[in-house]
């Protein structure tokens, strides 16, 4: 399921295609709002996918609102709709991005229509994200059929589109995956990574070491999962 969350006016309006957005796709509604303070204060503290913005009323600035989400740089996708062209006019003047725009009228096949183009964007988008932390990580020497340089893969993905700088808790992460992949326990996930690490530590050089962490020791699974978010954040130019 794809995470939406829509700021609309008129919620009345489209609460029937809401749910049928719930009940007929794979998209799930986790929030509707009426205007930006509250949207921006949600969006400060839960993720989402799909950003859903309704501009047509005057009452709501859509300029001033993609703004704060550029400035704050929230990493969803949004979905436009608007009364006009012109408005495309002003977002490139203000070098403001959107991804998809719904010009009137604004039924369920032109929103699922638009959301499918939006959800096959999401999908290259996490694909370009997993080639460049392999690419990190082929200067490790890992196994790289084992079940531990896998997980491994998973963690970082998972801590790049949650957005998170650091992994404080490195068993709430194991926690996450293993209910990700219907695992009872996470034990079986922190073995096979604490394995993995302990493999490439004894089989990598220390100056590959050197050169990605700046320091000669091994690292522990925690440091090194961290270390190679780092990394990938510095070598992209990534703020989570």
């Amino acid at each position: 399921m794809l995470d939406v969350v829509i700021l609309e006016k008129n919620y009345e309006k489209f609460i029937q295609i809401f749910n049928q957005m719930e009940k007929y796709t794979k998209y799930k509604v986790q929030g509707v709002f009426k205007d930006e303070t509250s949207l921006i204060k949600y969006l400060d503290t839960q993720r989402c996918d799909i950003l859903i913005l309704d501009i047509r009323y005057k009452r709501i600035d859509g300029i001033n609102i993609l703004e704060i989400i550029k400035e704050k740089r929230i990493m969803a996708k949004i979905l436009l709709l608007c009364n006009d062209t012109d408005y495309v006019l002003k977002l490139i003047n203000n070098n403001l991005h959107v991804d998809e725009i719904v010009l009137p009228p604004h039924d369920m096949d032109v929103f699922v229509e638009k959301l499918d183009i939006i959800s096959r964007d999401l999908k290259r988008d996490d694909r370009v994200i997993v080639n460049r932390l392999e690419d990190i990580l082929k200067k490790f020497d890992f196994s790289k059929s084992s079940s531990g340089y896998y997980y491994i893969i998973e963690c970082l993905k998972y801590s790049v589109l949650e957005k998170y700088e650091y992994i404080s808790s490195i068993s709430e992460l194991y926690g996450k995956i293993a209910s990700m992949h219907r695992l009872k326990s996470p034990d079986r996930i922190e073995w096979n990574i604490a394995k993995a690490i302990d493999t490439m530590n004894s089989l990598t050089s220390k100056e590959v070491m050197f050169e990605l962490f700046l320091y000669e020791e091994y690292p522990s699974p925690k440091v090194f999962l961290n270390e190679v978010l780092n990394v990938y954040n510095r070598k992209y130019n990534v703020n989570f």
